[in-house]
């Protein structure tokens, strides 16, 4: 990786430019025998550090700053020097315009330390042949180019790390350079397109932080006894009950829907009626009215009763009913992810399901 001339922007603070981007190349080029990265960087910071320096006391020395100094009010005067000042001549009055000319661009100083005068946009956009970078991909890069993280964190832990894209974890990866990761997670809940697989997760942080170790919880990890005792006070589950309702007929699917609500309502426990995504919960919210109360991520769940809400807000909740509604083929056609969908809205479930499909049967649960 290389920086070119368009990587590059001048340094500056508002409107007033204090460093041209040909002075930011020269700091560039004054080391151009190092390779891109935080060294190089560090090294140019500091060069332009001491070329704004240079720049601030020569523009300390012009009469429009002196003028502009002596003229400040009381107040100013002691927010700018901690007093009220008098210069008794000029070499005192070119100390004091110094001090005036630093607290002015002090701001330029912070614009230098955070890499304000890199690109970081252009540099990723020429390297991946792309019109624009993602946000994680902006992080990455400016992570490997300038350096910085969280070195002191000793643990990180990332729970669902099935819903994070490669991207996401290569950033986690980088950002926690010492950290020991502990990452919890069910590969047959990513529900969502480009999540990394469980194979990627590991090349991930095998490169990153040496050997991956994995556990697969598959039971309790209570000793026997205390399994049964706590498997106990579970009352029983029932079979899965599947409803086909003829295609086109909406009518009858939304009073099937309105009459397993209704049942619901009267039983022990929570419902939930899970839709596939936001706007069929949205629509079904419509056709259910009071039978079913529409949640969303600030909502209070209730102990009792029936709730409406997407897959995503349910994924990691767990309902004593759960009520699956669209499982027809245009909703969980017969693909991984869909088969993986299917799979998490059925699983919160803790003893009873409900399957409603509008038209033929999804073929992920036909017989």
């Amino acid at each position: 990786m290389t920086l070119e001339p368009d990587d590059l922007r001048e340094v500056r603070l508002g409107d007033r430019v204090l460093l041209k981007a040909s002075s930011v190349a020269g700091a560039v080029a004054k080391f151009s025998q190092i390779p891109v990265g935080p060294r190089l960087t560090a090294l140019v910071k500091d060069e332009l550090h001491d070329r704004l320096d240079r720049k601030l006391a020569a523009l300390s020395k012009s009469e429009e700053v002196w003028e502009e100094m002596l003229g400040l009010d009381v107040e100013e005067q002691v927010e700018v020097f901690g007093q009220t000042i008098s210069p008794a001549d000029d070499e005192e009055c070119a100390a004091y315009a110094l001090t005036y000319v630093r607290h002015l661009f002090a701001g330029a100083h912070d614009e230098i330390e955070r890499g304000n005068w890199l690109r970081i946009d252009r540099i990723g956009m020429r390297v991946l042949g792309k019109s624009a970078l993602t946000a994680a991909e902006w992080v990455y890069l400016k992570l490997l180019v300038m350096g910085g993280g969280e070195k002191s964190a000793r643990y990180v832990m990332v729970d669902e790390v099935q819903d994070y894209t490669v991207t996401q974890l290569m950033v986690l990866a980088r950002y926690f350079p010492r950290a020991h990761f502990m990452l919890l997670g069910d590969e047959h809940q990513a529900i969502r397109e480009g999540t990394a697989s469980f194979d990627q997760v590991r090349q991930i942080f095998s490169a990153t932080h040496g050997e991956v170790e994995t556990c697969e919880l598959l039971t309790s990890l209570l000793p026997l006894d205390e399994r049964a005792r706590l498997t106990s006070v579970q009352r029983a589950g029932t079979p899965p009950r599947v409803v086909e309702v003829a295609d086109g007929d909406a009518g009858h699917y939304v009073a099937e829907l309105a009459r397993i609500a209704e049942k619901a309502a009267g039983e022990e426990g929570l419902t939930a009626i899970v839709a596939a995504d936001a706007a069929r919960a949205n629509w079904l919210s419509k056709q259910l009215g009071e039978r079913a109360q529409l949640v969303d991520r600030n909502s209070l769940m209730p102990a009792t009763g029936v709730v409406l809400m997407d897959l995503r807000l349910a994924k990691g909740l767990e309902f004593d009913h759960v009520v699956v509604p669209d499982a027809q083929a245009e909703v969980y056609p017969d693909t991984p992810l869909a088969r993986r969908r299917l799979y998490t809205a059925i699983s919160r479930a803790m003893h009873e399901v409900t399957i409603v499909s509008q038209g033929a049967l999804t073929p992920l649960l036909a017989r």
